[in-house]
């Protein structure tokens, strides 16, 4: 959550793209917490960075150009390492 915007990290629905929407806390698609590893999951999926990917699970869909997306958590994903800090409110 950006308390300042009052907005969190949504999954969009049917999708893998990654919003910041008005925080709601009514779906999972606002769920995410850090792992030690430094990646930031909702449930099955991972934020990830990067320019192109091209998604192969159940959705036949490319996304391109596009800043992040949830997808597969993978253990040697480079795009889904990030450096997390953060203040507890």
């Amino acid at each position: 959550m950006f308390p300042a915007t009052n907005e969190c990290l949504d999954i969009q629905p049917n999708s893998h793209s990654v919003d910041l929407r008005t925080c709601h806390r009514k779906t999972r698609a606002q769920a995410w917490m850090v792992t030690s590893d430094g990646k930031i999951r909702s449930e099955d999926l991972c934020l990830t960075w990067g320019a192109m990917m091209v998604l192969q699970e159940n959705v036949d869909e490319e996304i391109t150009d596009m800043a992040a997306a949830a997808v597969s958590c993978s253990i040697d994903d480079k795009y889904q390492t990030w450096n997390v800090s953060y203040e507890v409110l």
